[in-house]
């Protein structure tokens, strides 16, 4: 977690969140997917709340940046209709 928190905040960065997508190494096991997007959220949490108190985001920019990370990027990319 601390590694994906680091990598994701210089992401944050460099790139805006349209650039950024969520994935993991996880193959089909459930509780493995689950563990790595519970991860991905917890790291994405401390780094918007940060982003807020610090640097002048507001809960828009978050909830925006945490839904293309999270799912939008990917619906994109992958041409998802849902």
């Amino acid at each position: 977690p601390g590694i994906l928190e680091e990598t994701l905040r210089t992401f944050l960065h460099l790139a805006p969140s349209e650039k950024i997508m969520h994935g993991s190494d996880a193959d089909m096991v459930p509780e493995v997917m689950g563990y790595c997007a519970s991860n991905m959220r917890r790291a994405l949490s401390k780094i918007l709340e940060d982003l807020t108190a610090n640097y002048g985001w507001t809960e828009k920019n978050c909830t925006n940046a945490a839904r293309n990370i999270m799912n939008k990027n990917a619906k994109n990319i992958y041409n998802i209709d849902v």
